[in-house]
């Protein structure tokens, strides 16, 4: 577990320097696409398209809401085919309906969102793949290709796709939704696609929910009583609320595949998957949330076990980042998901990054101070310590702030990074506890019954099963103003200070019986007051001589 804290801190260190290392390590060539630096000749904007074809992305989204909007002339833009305009349009609405039946898309975030689209996907630079077109052996890619268009680069669906279009379309067989659906149904249109298409889009996922979540209700129970073996009850009941976000994701995956397979439009199956790949998102951060919940408690659990209370902290501050890397992340994925350019907005969070952390010096302070309070360790979950004056009872160390119970049963909140830098002193991580005392006994007692008292103080602690060694420290160290006074000094064997005390209790209990057996009274604060008449007599003057 040594390593975990550390393994936590480089993490961290990586998170706070991503953004400077990427306005640092951001080629020129590559600055003017992130919006990251660069000479003002090469920050000139450059030229746009009316049609949002710049991108893959742009064009095969383009390309769709052109086909919902029933503007087969917007739709024909996206085509790079040498036929005149009227064939153009026929091709348009072609490739729809072989997308339809049997084509498709890439999910969203899988289509590059780039100007130079997608570099690592093993075809030419000028040459993306965005889906397929046909099934079983009659299947091609659906790709696009970059070409200058009104001295702008854009991308348009590509002539070798478009050529195998009209023999898909011959060889494709009708969708279950066009011969199942009602006729009138086709009459009746909602953002470009018919109502019998959205009533098998609701009932689709209808059914596809319903069979995800008995699934996922037989996944959760099994693992749940799998782990209710192992003697994590808690843990397991949070095993059992899995069953809610593991249900949306196995809907998700045969949604997607029961969409293709019946035919329904491919404009409806955008849409539709759009809000169900955001729905997966939320479920999948979700799923770690509740998965995180589970292995947390039985870890703790275990931790607590072994009396591995150093490992308790870290361990909490390592399941809450998971969490917050998670929602972050999420929140990329969502965004990506909605259109929102997320690659630019992350280098602007690169030029932004120096800006914003100036501005929350007191979040990333506590931030810090967090991680230092883990990997340190000066204190940890349950133990009880001293700070400015205050005690109390550790409780949580968390990402912001650390609370601690006092004696009076109030919670103190503090900010890391103010307590990371206060003077702390941790009663609990004492191996030994001080047993240091001072006894006054009555000044009618005399050498004898002193030393006598003192020898019988010794025997009784060195034979005492709690205390360390076996010369513990008994002086006679002060003749006080109304007692004489000894000193007790040794060192007690405890677990915990509630032991300690017990323990302190019974010693003082043991050194009363021992003063009493040798007959020696405690002193308490007095003062003596001697009485004395002046006997001498006057000495009388010389003769001849008077008084003065």
């Amino acid at each position: 577990m040594q390593a975990l804290p550390r393994l936590l801190l480089l993490c961290l260190a990586l998170v706070f320097t991503a953004p400077v290392a990427l306005v640092i390590a951001v080629p020129p060539a590559q600055a003017q696409l992130l919006g990251v630096g660069g000479s003002e000749e090469q920050t000139k904007p450059a030229p746009t398209d009316p049609f949002n074809r710049t991108t893959p992305r742009g064009t095969v989204q383009g390309y769709i809401d052109a086909m919902a909007a029933k503007d087969p002339d917007r739709a024909a833009r996206y085509l790079d085919s040498n036929e005149n305009e009227f064939r153009k349009r026929i091709l348009a609405n072609q490739l729809r309906l072989l997308l339809d039946r049997n084509g498709k898309l890439l999910p969203t975030v899988e289509i590059d969102h780039t100007p130079n689209g997608n570099l690592n996907d093993g075809l030419d630079a000028d040459v993306d793949r965005v889906g397929t077109l046909g099934s079983g052996d009659n299947t091609v890619p659906l790709l696009l290709t970059r070409k200058k268009v009104d001295g702008v680069d854009v991308w348009l669906f590509a002539p070798q796709s478009l050529d195998a279009v009209q023999k898909l379309l011959r060889s494709s067989k009708v969708s279950l939704v066009e011969q199942y659906v009602p006729e009138y149904l086709s009459d009746y249109y909602l953002f470009g696609v018919t109502a019998g298409n959205w009533l098998a889009v609701v009932v689709l996922f209808a059914v596809s929910l319903l069979t995800g979540y008995l699934v996922a209700l037989i996944i959760s129970w099994v693992a749940s009583t799998l782990w209710m073996r192992t003697g994590h009850d808690r843990s397991a009941a949070d095993l059992r609320r899995a069953r809610w976000p593991l249900g949306l994701l196995l809907s998700n995956i045969w949604f997607k595949a029961g969409a293709v397979s019946v035919g329904i439009s491919v404009i409806a199956r955008e849409y539709a998957f759009r809000l169900i790949d955001i729905g997966s998102v939320i479920a999948l951060v979700w799923l770690i949330f509740v998965i995180t919940r589970a292995v947390s408690h039985a870890v703790l659990r275990q931790m607590s076990r072994r009396a591995q209370t150093s490992a308790i902290s870290a361990a909490k501050l390592l399941t809450r980042i998971i969490n917050a890397v998670a929602v972050l992340i999420g929140a990329v994925l969502v965004l990506d998901i909605l259109g929102f350019d997320v690659t630019t907005g992350l280098a602007a969070l690169g030029i932004g990054g120096i800006a914003l952390a100036l501005g929350a010096q007191k979040t990333i302070e506590n931030l810090v101070g967090s991680v230092m309070l883990v990997v340190d360790q000066p204190i940890r979950v349950g133990d009880f310590c001293q700070f400015e004056g205050a005690l109390g009872t550790v409780e949580d160390i968390g990402i912001r702030s650390t609370r601690v119970r006092t004696l009076e049963r109030t919670l103190v909140t503090i900010p890391n990074g103010s307590f990371s830098s206060m003077q702390i002193e941790n009663y609990t991580l004492r191996e030994k506890y001080l047993f240091r005392h001072k006894l006054g006994a009555r000044y009618e007692t005399n050498a004898k019954a002193i030393r006598a008292v003192k020898k019988a103080i010794f025997d009784y602690l060195a034979e005492h099963p709690n205390i360390e060694g076996e010369e513990p420290g008994v002086r006679f160290i002060e003749l006080g103003s109304d007692n004489l006074t000894l000193e007790v000094f040794a060192y007690v064997l405890a677990p915990d200070v509630p032991a300690f005390f017990e323990i302190q209790s019974e010693l003082l209990l043991g050194l009363m019986e021992v003063f009493e057996k040798k007959g020696v009274d405690f002193a308490f604060p007095s003062q003596t007051v001697y009485l004395a008449r002046d006997n001498a007599v006057p000495i009388a003057p010389e003769p001849g001589k008077g008084s003065a």
